[in-house]
């Protein structure tokens, strides 16, 4: 845990078929619901901004995958009355995407393709590990 792995991970792997890569993304948002993926946002994003502000947010998850994350954020945040709206962000296309009300974009991290001040909140997790030493 010291140093960095530069071993690509498997959703990089060149010539990956769109099946294979909607299998392992399925498998993903199976594991990471089972973890509770969700739970460090709805404990901390409350807190961080103010319940007040919580009321409506425009969010941006950066490599969202299937988007699940945003789906459940949503859901949860309905159930309080509020409306947090997602934009899913990821370097692959997501064609069975978990959550159809929200918008999905293929585009990069590096080169984000939003004005500035576009979101509330931008969310990143679980992508860095994406990135080359360069990037």
């Amino acid at each position: 845990m010291r140093e960095r792995s530069t071993q690509p991970e498997y959703f990089d792997t060149p010539g990956l078929s769109q099946a294979q890569r909607d299998r392992e993304y399925r498998e993903l948002d199976r594991l990471n619901g089972y973890f509770y993926f969700s739970h460090p946002f709805v404990s901390r994003l409350p807190r961080w901004l103010g319940k007040k502000r919580c009321e409506r947010l425009e969010i941006l998850d950066v490599g969202a995958g299937t988007g699940l994350l945003g789906k459940r954020l949503s859901g949860w945040a309905a159930r309080r009355g509020w409306d947090w709206r997602f934009t899913n962000l990821d370097v692959n296309a997501a064609p069975f995407a978990s959550d159809q009300e929200a918008a999905f974009v293929t585009g990069s991290a590096l080169e984000l393709p939003f004005a500035d001040g576009r979101f509330d909140v931008v969310v990143a997790s679980q992508m860095t590990n994406h990135f080359n030493e360069a990037e």
